[in-house]
């Protein structure tokens, strides 16, 4: 059977992050992240801006109704996904695109980087 460890990290207020919940689940669905996460607030979780993950259903459900916060995919499984579609001669360049797109300060620092990389 097989069974996910699921992890929160926070950053605090002093920019440190601290783990606050561990819990292994047979799903990741829904349910399990609504008492997850009800649980980190029943704990004195508050003041969350953003909640970033992998992209499962369930979390950004209750991202968006539980805590009132965005959510936004982790840069991780993201560069996996993307990889995932280029051609395997290609992964070096592309990871290396996408590393660089990541490296920028902000949206704008990005447009340079796509353009010159044909994005």
């Amino acid at each position: 059977m097989s069974v996910a460890v699921t992890i929160a990290v926070c950053v605090n207020t002093d920019g440190r992050r601290e783990v606050m919940g561990i819990a292994i689940s047979a799903s990741e669905a829904e349910p399990f992240w609504t008492e997850f996460l009800r649980d980190l607030v029943r704990r004195c979780l508050s003041g969350v801006k953003l909640v970033i993950s992998d992209a499962r259903a369930g979390i950004k459900a209750v991202t968006a109704r539980g805590l009132a916060t965005s959510w936004q995919r982790c840069r991780v499984h993201f560069q996996c996904n993307a990889l995932a579609h280029a051609g395997k001669s290609s992964r070096r360049v592309a990871s290396a695109f996408i590393t660089t797109a990541f490296a920028q300060l902000d949206h704008d620092a990005v447009r340079p980087v796509a353009k010159a990389t044909h994005w």
